[in-house]
């Protein structure tokens, strides 16, 4: 009798009901429904073991033993989640009084510092706060004890259509406060020595290390990537080819660059085989995956990657046969337990699906023997299969789509193992202190052809479609199709799976159709920014882009942050400059209805009267951007209350849209 696929794959019975329960603790945050869950799941494996005693009576209930499983695989899902969210804690208590807490985590920019802390004397499940500095003092680091002063604050969004949740993105690490304020009003009271603060601190001075070499800066960048897992030194113009161009998975470190890593210890302890300790050259090899992991922050692609290697070498160490798919649904399984927010990460959604897809399809469409032949039919199949499989997820979360990244692939992937072994070569000399020349010129020798690669195919303009949107429900029908075509790759004979993907089909041309007939065309935007004030007329396709309170306002960073609004109503062009229908007026600009103070504004509430009533039949209503600093922003907002002017502030309400009534067509 052949043995069915989730025979094959018995984690998977505790996966699936593991993910569920986790998607149900996030949309009810309770207690009771885990205990029911976890009470029938157990009372009914009790009542099925009851009833059938016998060995006979147990395989022919079989079926039934998986319900009471399911329950119970549910019921820890929701508990994991549940315990391992973070505490909220009483602003009232902490605010206005010296607070001290302890630093995670500190990064250093031109001219502030951007810090991961936490309460000192909390439990590890005390709320993280992001706090950020005007000013840096380079003394500090990961395991310092401060004191600041209590002025913490719910972390929000912007409000604006169609943004990321960053509130949620936040959420997801452990940040659910921040605040702002002056590097002045630090005052180190003492360390905490920790391995995570130990970690933290090696990896800040690896980058010192390898930022005060004699490379060229763009290696430099390049090797913190992909061996200290740090992007934040690679420029965006660079981000942007690599995406562009399809590779953007080697700017991440992932399971690519862990293969590479693990094969190169597996050829370094190869003389203990020669000794006769296989064993011991297996755990060793092991251990030093374990020390990577640690060093670089154990992302999910990485822990994934060296999960699926401990299996493999597990297998080996007692000759046991190992199934790559049960060890990738490990890997999923121990980091949704230490981490349930994980699943809402978009590295771990696109790490698993490459993977499973390329386990799953890639195998079967290779059949070539030649060795050269193998390789780039391997290269080509893997290429498509990974861009296939996470085409929807790449269109949903980027709102781009590149389509030569298999032609990239073919010519940055063969370099990448040189590049990173060189890099792992460099990285010891740099650890103690060294510096060998003719290193860094092969370092740079290849560095130039992978730049070079990614950067005339990120120039060619039907090398990847920009402005893509992608709603949910397109994703879901997306992977549903695949799944089905699966089915029926293995099954073609069965008519109800080619009905439900029939179905399916129709499901998203119908979506697709809503989606473009309901979208408005035109309209009229005032985004809400903390640096500007940004005004957008857009008509169809082209939109004029007013920011009276910048002069150097940064328009291309401003289409990355907004792209999914752009993508969502078919703008293509973003013009920058003066729009007529509008005019700056002592730092105020009326829209429609409305007087938007901006940044720009200087003088009290009795200036803003005046304006809001002059030539005007009614009183404009008061609208107070999130350019305004902080301390401006409260005093008008104290004067607007003193005096009783209905005000709003973007900063609670969000930005301000005025769609017109004309819809797609």
């Amino acid at each position: 009798m052949k043995p069915s696929p989730a025979s094959q794959l018995p984690i998977l019975r505790i996966l699936a009901p593991f993910v569920l329960g986790i998607l149900l603790a996030w949309r009810v945050p309770s207690w009771w429904w885990v205990a029911v869950m976890a009470g029938a799941g157990v009372a009914g494996y009790a009542a099925l073991w009851l009833v059938s005693r016998s060995p006979q009576a147990r395989y022919a209930a079989r079926v039934w033993f998986t319900l009471p499983i399911i329950l119970m695989g549910i019921a820890l899902g929701g508990a994991t989640t549940l315990v391992r969210r973070p505490h909220t804690i009483d602003l009232r208590q902490i605010n206005n009084r010296p607070v001290e807490v302890m630093i995670n985590d500190i990064t250093f920019r031109d001219f502030s510092m951007m810090m991961d802390v936490q309460l000192t004397g909390g439990d590890r499940h005390s709320p993280h706060i992001l706090l950020t500095t005007r000013g840096c003092d380079y003394r500090l680091c990961a395991g310092d004890v401060v004191t600041i002063p209590g002025r913490l604050q719910a972390v929000a969004n912007n409000g604006n259509p169609d943004e990321m949740d960053y509130r949620q993105y936040l959420a997801d690490k452990g940040i659910l406060y921040q605040e702002h304020i002056d590097v002045r009003r630090l005052q180190p009271s003492g360390h905490h020595d920790n391995w995570p603060a130990r970690l933290c601190n090696l990896r800040h001075r690896m980058e010192r290390r390898i930022l005060a070499s004699t490379l060229e800066p763009e290696v430099q960048h390049f090797v913190i990537a992909m061996l200290v897992g740090e992007r934040r030194f690679i420029d965006n113009e660079t981000r942007q080819a690599f995406s562009r161009s399809g590779v953007a998975h080697v700017l991440a470190l992932s399971g690519l660059h862990l293969g590479i890593i693990t094969l190169l210890l597996w050829w370094l302890f190869l003389p203990l085989d020669y000794l006769g300790a296989r064993k011991l050259r297996l755990a060793i090899t092991l251990c030093c995956i374990a020390a990577f992991v640690f060093f670089t922050g154990a992302s999910p692609s990485v822990v994934r990657s060296a999960v699926m290697v401990g299996c493999s070498f597990a297998g080996l160490m007692f000759f046991r046969r190992n199934n790559a798919l049960n060890a990738l649904l490990v890997a999923a399984l121990l980091i949704l337990y230490f981490s349930p927010q994980a699943l809402r990460s978009v590295g771990f959604q696109l790490s698993f699906i490459t993977v499973a897809s390329i386990l799953l399809f890639a195998p079967r469409l290779e059949r070539v023997r030649n060795r050269v032949l193998a390789y780039v039919a391997g290269t080509v199949i893997t290429s498509v299969v990974a861009m296939l499989s996470t085409l929807a997820l790449t269109a949903y979360y980027f709102h781009g789509v590149a389509l030569l990244s298999v032609v990239a692939n073919l010519l940055v992937l063969p370099i990448v193992p040189v590049f990173l072994m060189l890099a792992a070569l460099f990285l010891v000399v740099c650890a103690t202190g060294g510096e060998m020349t003719w290193l860094n010129t092969l370092l740079e020798w290849c560095y130039t052809p992978m730049d070079a690669v990614t950067g005339w195919l990120s120039h060619l303009s039907w090398g990847h479609i920009d402005r893509v949107f992608v709603t949910g429900i397109d994703v879901f029908c997306y992977f549903m199709f695949i799944l089905l075509a699966y089915a029926i790759w293995h099954k073609p004979r069965r008519r109800m799976l080619w009905l439900l993907a029939s179905l399916v089909l129709v499901v998203a041309g119908v979506n697709r159709w809503w989606l473009h007939t309901h979208t408005p065309r035109s309209g009229r935007v005032v985004f809400n920014t903390y640096n500007a004030t940004p005004i957008m007329h857009f008509n169809h396709a082209r939109a004029m882009l007013w920011v009276p309170d910048a002069s150097d306002f940064d328009l291309e960073g401003f289409e990355h942050r907004q792209a999914a609004f752009l993508a969502h109503h078919g703008i293509e062009h973003v013009e920058l400059g003066h729009d007529s229908l509008y005019t700056l007026h002592q730092g105020c600009v009326v829209f429609d209805d409305c007087l938007l103070v901006t940044r720009r504004f200087h003088g009290h509430v009795d200036k803003i009267l005046k304006i809001t009533t002059a030539g005007k039949g009614k009183r404009l209503h008061v609208v107070l951007t999130g350019s305004i600093y902080e301390k401006e922003h409260d005093r008008l907002a104290h004067e607007c209350d003193s005096v009783g002017v209905p005000y709003t502030t973007m900063r609670r309400s969000g930005a301000i849209v005025k769609f017109d009534v004309e819809r797609g067509q």
